[in-house]
């Protein structure tokens, strides 16, 4: 599979209180040359998918525009991520037209979610996103939005109600944690209570529920374990193996091996690849994934480095002192495996998650078993 991430512009209208890319003073938009070029690449490496993010893409909808309707007959999908304050009819009927994939930007009720996703005046958005989310619901297709919430500090004590807001929607939801939540500060008796709720809401079994957080899929898992069922882990190939490709394109035409290199703050030295650095479109695709796949830092961990990070992660959370143990020992183990591209490369650099951290799993199962499937744990 081949994937392009194109960061169409580095500027957002909003001003979150979470937002991880507040590093970024650059805030600049990819130019119509630069849009060009990228034009050029897909249509020769023809992508399965082509993904737009920022920033707030739509800021730079000119090129947006300007990229899908020259790179049309070369790209499987498209798929875009958005806050959704600056959509206009032209822009969904746009989105419609080429069967666009979205992921949308949204806490939850109006409590949840103008708490932290405010505009560059501090004025709330809540409504102006819930009124966009409606308009484009009544011409795309549902399948095709999906929800990302960030949870935090401030709104975990909404989850539930964040939670039955989204079902009446009919969306699916991711649900991120705030990489900088401290869980210490935060009431662990109310967020449980929460879980609970939802718990208790996905397993009745009830017409119209979503796909929400890990919850959903937890449940699966525990039905497939009590019947016998063989459990298969999910694999992760390599980003750059005789397979799989992945180029992330930065608004300044700056190559990396995927999205996340582009979203941090990281000065690595392959970030000095530019799109203007090769005379013929036909050198940049070879040279990126003989470049990177050649880079031992994103070689496959080997058995011991898997083995490490492991026992190490299995330690550091107390799972070895966990009554649940044995339904995660297993899966760690395959997670660790199959980590991605940036993972590795995070590990063998160094750069440890040294955050103040709880085991939500741990919550979720202790709340299937206060409603009732004690028997299936």
């Amino acid at each position: 599979m081949k994937i392009f991430w194109i960061s169409i512009t580095e500027n957002c209208n909003l001003n979150c209180r979470y937002c991880y890319q507040s590093f970024n003073k650059t805030r600049i938009n990819l130019n119509k040359y630069t849009a060009q070029r990228v034009i050029e690449m897909i249509n020769l490496s023809k992508p399965d998918v082509v993904q737009f993010f920022g920033g707030e893409p739509l800021i730079n909808f000119d090129n947006i525009k300007k990229i899908v309707s020259n790179t049309k007959d070369s790209v499987k999908k498209y798929s875009l991520t958005t806050n959704l304050t600056i959509l206009n009819s032209e822009m969904i009927n746009f989105l419609n037209k080429y069967e666009f994939s979205l992921l949308i930007s949204l806490d939850g009720i109006k409590e949840s979610h103008d708490i932290n996703r405010k505009d560059k005046f501090d004025n709330p958005t809540f409504e102006i996103v819930e009124k966009n989310l409606k308009n484009l619901l009544n011409k795309v297709n549902k399948n095709n939005l999906k929800i990302a919430k960030t949870l935090d500090i401030n709104n975990y004590i909404y989850l539930s109600r964040d939670y039955f807001y989204f079902k009446k929607l009919g969306l699916d939801v991711e649900v991120n944690v705030d990489m900088n939540i401290d869980f210490s500060i935060i009431n662990l008796d109310i967020l449980k209570k929460e879980i609970e709720i939802i718990v208790e809401d996905i397993i009745s079994e009830k017409e119209n529920n979503i796909n929400f957080w890990i919850i959903k899929s937890e449940y699966e898992f525990l039905k497939h374990l009590k019947s016998g069922k063989k459990i298969v882990y999910a694999s992760r190939d390599s980003c750059y193996d005789k397979e799989n490709m992945a180029i992330a394109i930065s608004s300044e035409g700056n190559i990396t091996p995927c999205h996340f290199f582009s979203e941090t703050d990281d000065k690595q030295d392959f970030k000095k690849i530019n799109i203007y650095n090769f005379n013929q479109i036909e050198e940049i695709e070879s040279f990126t994934r003989d470049y990177f796949s050649k880079n031992n830092d994103f070689d496959y961990f080997s058995e011991k480095e898997i083995l490490n990070i492991s026992m190490n992660e299995l330690v550091k959370k107390g799972c070895d002192k966990c009554k649940y143990y044995y339904l995660c020992a297993n899966r760690i183990y395959y997670h660790n495996k199959n980590q991605c591209f940036y993972a590795r490369y995070k590990y063998r650099k160094g750069q440890k998650n040294n955050k103040n951290n709880i085991c939500i799993k741990k919550i979720i199962y202790e709340s299937f078993e206060k409603v009732g499937i004690k028997n299936e744990l």
